[in-house]
Parts: structure tokens; sequence; C-alpha cells
């Protein structure tokens, strides 16, 4: 499955970079004959501090977990999880079309990674869900004098802030293909 998906992941990558964007060309000033450049300057800016939010909500945490502490997607990369390598991946790949320009493959990019966020949120919120339940209806429990800690424990999972980082990374990456796409941005003059 992480080998299917990164082949497709690196093969929609090289067609947005190799594949010309026909029908936009230059506007041409009839006085000077000189070229008319539309301004790039504002897709490289929103597409870098995208690529620097999503690089950093890498490292910034995303769950908190009793006895183990903050849980953030390096984590997940060093436990060699999909979704933390999807999401480095989905970096570098961003990165990639940074450097070469290619700034309509940040829409794939950005919705991309929104979607592996929402799969992680999911698997988490299950597995919380789950603990609950199992807690609950583990009737050894019962009388056990502990079962107060249990529940302590259980119920001090929480969701941290590094999502909301990652979430506006992603989607500055989208604005950034977005604007590239509209021809009516302005003329540099």
């Amino acid at each position: 499955l992480l080998e299917i998906t990164l082949v497709t992941i690196g093969a929609v990558i090289l067609y947005v970079i190799y594949t010309n964007d026909q029908g936009e060309e230059d506007e041409v000033d009839l006085e000077t004959n000189n070229n008319i450049e539309k301004p790039k300057i504002i897709n490289i800016q929103i597409a870098s501090i995208g690529l620097i939010a999503m690089f950093i909500g890498l490292f910034l945490p995303i769950v908190y977990i009793p006895i183990t502490g903050d849980i953030s997607y390096v984590d997940y990369i060093t436990e060699k999880r999909i979704d933390g390598l999807l999401m480095l991946l989905l970096v570098v790949f961003s990165f990639i079309l940074i450097v070469a320009s290619k700034y309509k493959g940040l829409l794939f990019t950005g919705i991309a990674s929104i979607g592996v966020m929402a799969f992680t949120l999911t698997e988490l919120l299950k597995k919380i869900s789950n603990a609950k339940h199992n807690l609950n209806a583990d009737l050894a429990l019962a009388d056990n004098p502990l079962r107060g800690l249990a529940e302590m424990v259980v119920n001090s999972f929480q969701l941290q802030w590094g999502w909301s980082i990652l979430f506006v990374g992603a989607v500055l990456l989208i604005v950034s293909a977005t604007i590239s796409s509209n021809k009516d941005v302005g003329d540099i003059k």
C-alpha cells in the first residue's frame, strides 16, 4: 500500500512539473514590444509561508497521551506509520514544486495534506473512543479501587495545537495554487 501511494504521488508530481502550461502566454506591450510578466512574488511568498508552516507543524504536538506525553508527526515518522511518512513526503514534494515554480501542483499537495490530517485525526479519535468504551465495558474494573485513576488517564487524552499550524500551512499551499491559476492577477508595469 505504501509503495502504491508513493508511486502515485510521485507520478502526479512529475506530471505537473513536466507538463507545459498551454494557453498561458505572456502578454506583450505593443508600444515597447516587451513581455509583461505576471506577478509571481505573491505566489512565492504564500507558498513559502505554507511550506514553512507545514514543515514546522511536523515537529509540533498533535496529541497528548498520558505517560508518553506529546506526540507529533515526527514521532509517527520514526514509528514508520504511513500517515507520518505521507506528511513528510507531501512537504518534500511541495518544496520541489515551489523550487520548480509549479504552483498548480500545490493544490494536490495541499488537499492531500488535509486528507492525511483528517485520516490521522479520525484514527486518533477512534482510539480515544475505544479506550473509553473498553474502560466502561471492562467489568473487572467495576470494583477496582484504581478505576478512578484509569478513568483519569483515559479522559486526559488531548488534541494539541500542532493541528492548527498544519492546517493553515495546507490552506496556504492551496491558496498559492489557486492564485497561480488565476489569469486576472494583475500586471507589473
